[in-house]
């Protein structure tokens, strides 16, 4: 029964991966950051290449998943441009993101022409898709 639930748990928990460096929160992790607790061999490719760190994390430590999220693709204040698409019909201006967030997230902008707040849709090219 131990064997049988500790097999389980392996299973649900892959090796867990450590920081070789101090990894600032916001930054984006590459190959050579990551290295498996177990035997320190550093990581050639793992799930949490190229995604962002949520918080500070010390050489050594423990790089747990809800450290861990996708990249600021918008900050705040940052001028994008905003995309409408009906159809044939397609509408680009500038706007100033007024939240931030990664690709897929629903963000608040502020449309420069006519000074209209509007909602959209990040794009993973850094667009806003305004409906």
């Amino acid at each position: 029964m131990f064997v049988y639930l500790f097999l389980l748990f392996a299973a649900l928990n892959p090796d867990p991966v450590q920081a070789t460096q101090t990894l600032k929160a916001g930054s984006v992790l590459h190959q050579g950051d990551l290295a498996y607790v177990a035997s320190g061999v550093i990581v050639p490719d793992h799930e949490f290449i190229g995604q962002s760190v949520v918080r500070t994390v010390y050489s050594g430590q423990v790089v747990q998943p809800e450290n861990i999220r996708p990249p600021i693709l918008v900050k705040r204040n940052q001028t994008v441009t905003l995309r409408y698409v009906r159809g044939s019909l397609e509408i680009t201006t500038i706007g100033r993101a007024l939240g931030q967030g990664s690709a897929g997230d629903l963000i608040r902008v502020l449309n420069l022409q006519s000074k209209q707040t509007v909602q959209g849709v990040i794009d993973p090219a850094g667009w806003v898709l305004v409906s």
